[in-house]
């Protein structure tokens, strides 16, 4: 999430997005980091889905259930 955050501050910074670095072919700077954040975006939300789906197996003990505070 630190380097989603990055390429934020690199989105809607004043010029950071027209740099060379972030510029790919004929996809425009601004157009590469928002593909780059959507892509981190995407690994967090799997990476959470896995970690749900470890806290509700079948006889998983409780301390290793994720526990929200709309399931209590």
């Amino acid at each position: 999430m630190r380097t989603a955050d990055q390429y934020a501050a690199d989105l809607f910074s004043a010029s950071a997005h027209h740099k060379w670095k972030w510029a790919r072919s004929r996809t425009s700077g601004a157009d590469m980091l928002r593909l780059c954040i959507l892509s981190k975006l995407d690994a967090f939300r799997d990476r959470l889905r896995q970690l749900l789906a470890a806290g509700r197996r079948p006889g998983a003990p409780d301390a290793d259930r994720m526990i929200y505070p709309c399931d209590e």
